[in-house]
């Protein structure tokens, strides 16, 4: 699958490092080059969060598509949806 777009929530594994795990984050560079954040699943020895990693997209091996759905393409009422800002924020 190596080629194809990566989209948020595929669980994808980086072709150098062999870390495998789910892109959470892309970042898009004024060179055109763009970067996929990989969270790897499970926990670090000590209980807590494995480092996420950041690699260029063409090294990212797509594993399977949409693993995980973003938060970003739920209705907005399922995640809660824009809230009314604090008066005093706004002295009102």
């Amino acid at each position: 699958m190596a080629g194809t777009r990566v989209e948020l929530g595929d669980e994808v594994q980086d072709l150098i490092s062999g870390v495998k795990g789910i892109a959470t984050g892309r970042t898009t560079w004024i060179t055109g080059c763009d970067h996929i954040q990989i969270q790897p699943q499970g926990s670090a020895e000590n209980g807590g969060r494995l480092e996420a990693i950041a690699t260029d997209e063409p090294m990212v091996k797509i594993l399977k598509k949409a693993k995980v759905v973003p938060l970003t393409a739920q209705d907005p009422k399922e995640r809660g949806g824009p809230a009314a800002p604090a008066k005093r924020a706004y002295s009102i």
